[in-house]
C-alpha cells in the first residue's frame, strides 16, 4: 500500500470517528410513555379463544380419538399478553402441539410452531385475524 493510501484511510477513519463523537449528544434524552390501561382478558376467555381455532379443535379431537391425554393451559400472563401451550400429555413427557400468545388490546394471535388455515398448514410466526 503506498503512503497517499495510508493517509487518505486514516484521514477517512479519523472523519468517521470525529464525526460519531461530535454528532453524540451532550445529554440524556428521557421520554415519558404513558401508562396504558390494558384490556384485561381471564384465562378462561383466552383457553376458550384457542379452543376454538380450527387447528386446534382438529388436534384435540384426533388426540381423543386415539385416546391420547391432551392439555390446553395458560403458561404465563404478562402486560396484557398470555401465552397458552397446547400439547399431549405422555406419562414422562410432553410433546407440544403450539404455544399460542394472546394480545388482549390488539387480539391479535401469534404461533411459535406453525400457523394453520382451518386445518391446513400455511407456515410459521404469522398472525391470526383479530379474534376479540
Amino acid at each position: 500500500m503506498t503512503n497517499k493510501k495510508v493517509i487518505i484511510y486514516t484521514i477517512l477513519l479519523l472523519i468517521v470517528f470525529l464525526g460519531g463523537y461530535l454528532l453524540k449528544p451532550s445529554h440524556e434524552v428521557k421520554v415519558s410513555t404513558p401508562q396504558v390501561q390494558l384490556k384485561q382478558l381471564s384465562d378462561e376467555k383466552a383457553l376458550e379463544i384457542i379452543k376454538n381455532l380450527p387447528e386446534v379443535k382438529d388436534f384435540l379431537q384426533r388426540m381423543d380419538k386415539a385416546s391420547q391425554k391432551t392439555f390446553v393451559e395458560v403458561r404465563s400472563k404478562e402486560r396484557g399478553v398470555i401465552t397458552v401451550q397446547v400439547a399431549e400429555d405422555h406419562p414422562d413427557h410432553t410433546a407440544t402441539f403450539n404455544w399460542y400468545i394472546l394480545d388482549s388490546t390488539t387480539g391479535v394471535i401469534k404461533c411459535s410452531f406453525a400457523n394453520y388455515e382451518g386445518t391446513r398448514y400455511v407456515g410459521n410466526n404469522d398472525s391470526y385475524p383479530n379474534c376479540n
